[in-house]
Parts: C-alpha cells; sequence; structure tokens
C-alpha cells in the first residue's frame, strides 16, 4: 500500500491494561494493541501541514491506525518490538480488503 500512516505508541503496563479493559473488556496487560482508522488523511490536516503529504497525493493517504507496544510487557513474553510491530501492521492490513493478500 502506498501513502499509508500509522502511529507507534510505547506505553506503560498500565495504560496498556486499561485500553486492553476499555476496548477489549479483558482485565490483563497485553505486549500490543492495534486500532485500525482506514480513513482519508482530513483535508483540514493536507492543508495545514503540507509538509506531511509533500511526497505523497494527497487524496491518497490513509491513516491506517495506531500500533500501541508495551514494552515491559513484551520483554516478560519474550517477543521482540520488530515481531510486534510486523504483527501490528498485519492487524491493521488485515482490516483492508484489498490487503488481506499481505497478511500471513
Amino acid at each position: 500500500l502506498d501513502n499509508c500512516e500509522l502511529s507507534l505508541i510505547f506505553v506503560e503496563p498500565k495504560e496498556i491494561l486499561n485500553l486492553n479493559k476499555k476496548y477489549r473488556n479483558l482485565n490483563e496487560a497485553t505486549s500490543v494493541l492495534t486500532f485500525f482508522q482506514g480513513q482519508a488523511y482530513p483535508e483540514s490536516i493536507r492543508r495545514t501541514y503540507p509538509e506531511n503529504t509533500r511526497r505523497a497525493n494527497p487524496e491518497k493517504i490513509l491513516l491506517l491506525g495506531d500500533i500501541v507496544i508495551c514494552p515491559e510487557v513484551a520483554e516478560k513474553k519474550n517477543l521482540t518490538i520488530k515481531f510486534l510491530i510486523d504483527h501490528g501492521i498485519r492487524n491493521l492490513l488485515s482490516e483492508i480488503p484489498t490487503a488481506k493478500s499481505f497478511r500471513t
């Protein structure tokens, strides 16, 4: 996919526990959460921050979503940050019908 953007956020165990409770109704800290947005970059932002869209066609920029990682939980589970980023990207891509083939 061309012209996509995602956020990578690192948090403490307490924060990911709160997010997991709120969005998944699970009372446990996890290593990674993903939040799909899948929407076009808002026109107001494209005009306000043109440097963000300088190398891309602004109409095609997609806000893919957020990947939230808790390094402390990842370390306890023996998972690397690279693995969690890859996992998060695959989760976000799985939400886009034309990108299903990227998920393994």
